[in-house]
């Protein structure tokens, strides 16, 4: 029988119980250690996990379009961050596997190249980055910077007003989502957009993220 839940359909939980793997969840918590301080299974857990980062990954989209429709062509910032590295050595280097916006709000909307789950892996794990991109500040300039190990490694086009300030915020990104991902004992490919989508939810909403999350459900229940 369906327990009463107004953010969630057809719910096995109660909604205090989903409020809490919530707030569990906003903590950033793994699956093992929420099954265990709720006292549900570890599977029931990862299907409620599953279907959050879901819905972040289908609100995410929405919100990105309707930015994309709201906000001037020449606001923000455009990149892409691709696997540095000899290109002569590998097949792989200079690859786009992410690619994104940086908006008036300093808020980001980033997406996996299709295909290249993989290399988001590799590259933010323990490869090279190498960060593109254009901003317009009385006309379009491009800029560029290379990261290893979560550091800079140089800069260019960064005389550029707000160059630097992007950059330091996509830097700030990669290296709290690469600190997300080193903590899960492996990833599947199918689950690693899901993974960059939470990490840019969480990034955008800092603390607030178990509010928003619970308002983006009461809105649209899973």
């Amino acid at each position: 029988m369906a327990l009463k839940n107004k953010y969630v359909g057809r719910a096995k939980l109660s909604q205090r119980d989903f409020i809490r793997l919530v707030g569990l969840f906003a903590m950033d918590m793994e699956a093992a250690r929420i099954a265990r301080e709720l006292g549900f299974s570890r599977n029931t857990v990862n299907a409620y996990m599953r279907r959050i980062r879901e819905r972040i990954a289908e609100e995410s989209c929405i919100i990105a379009a309707s930015r994309a429709g709201n906000e001037p062509a020449t606001s923000g910032a455009f990149f892409v961050i691709r696997s540095a590295g000899n290109r002569g050595r590998s097949r792989k280097a200079g690859r786009m596997f992410l690619h994104g916006r940086v908006h008036e709000d300093k808020r980001l909307s980033i997406d996996v190249q299709k295909g290249h789950e993989a290399e988001v892996l590799h590259s933010l794990l323990g490869g090279r980055l190498q960060i593109d991109g254009q901003v317009f500040a009385e006309g379009w300039s491009l800029f560029s910077r290379g990261m290893e190990d979560g550091m800079s490694r140089d800069r260019s086009g960064c005389t550029v007003p707000g160059v630097t300030a992007m950059f330091d915020l996509l830097e700030d990104f990669l290296v709290s989502t690469r600190i997300r991902l080193e903590k899960f004992r492996g990833i599947k490919r199918t689950l690693v957009r899901l993974h960059i989508k939470e990490s840019e939810f969480r990034f955008n909403n800092g603390e607030n993220v178990e509010r928003v999350l619970l308002e983006m459900l009461r809105k649209n229940p899973l």
